[in-house]
């Protein structure tokens, strides 16, 4: 008896420095090396748990995001990875995801997966102002029946990211 595997196309965005390639890096080799800055996507084949997905790595700089809806269409979900420990950042970050999510490309059936990773490092925001910060109360209000679920996680320490793709699985 084999076991299933569940295939999908994953589109894998968040700002740059928020941990897309280190994600993965850890997916791909169970290793956690420095990676430079994604310049143009980067399409590897992953095996999550009991799923088998193409996973596009796109930049996570300004130029990148304009091509992130390009990318989008032909996705089955969205990892979105935000870093919790740049507060500075989350006004910027909830804008670029708002924009993705609002993309006519998207496929209405495409589930999101908001990964806050970095939660190891000090005075990293935790679930709750992560939800309201990155405007997720207002997707929740909007009536999207799109699924959109949050996860606190440390690529750098291996822990968090896998109760999200477990997550994910249920929506692809």
């Amino acid at each position: 008896m084999g076991i299933f595997l569940k295939k999908g196309r994953l589109l894998v965005v968040g700002l740059d420095n928020a941990g897309k390639s280190t994600l993965l890096t850890v997916l791909l080799r169970n290793e956690v090396v420095p990676t430079a800055p994604t310049h143009q996507p980067v399409t590897d084949m992953i095996k999550v748990g009991h799923m088998k997905l193409r996973a596009v790595d796109m930049g996570g700089h300004e130029i990148a995001r304009r091509m992130w809806v390009q990318y989008a269409q032909e996705a089955d979900g969205i990892v979105y990875i935000v870093d919790a420990a740049d507060r500075e950042r989350f006004q910027e970050a909830a804008l670029e995801l708002h924009k993705l999510l609002a993309s006519p490309t998207l496929p209405a059936s495409a589930a999101v997966l908001v990964l806050a990773n970095k939660v190891d490092l000090p005075h990293a925001a935790q679930q709750e102002e992560l939800y309201y910060s990155l405007g997720l109360d207002e997707i929740a209000q909007s009536g999207s029946t799109r699924p959109v679920g949050l996860y606190l996680c440390s690529i750098f320490e291996r822990r968090g990211y896998m109760e999200g793709f477990d997550w994910l699985a249920q929506h692809i």
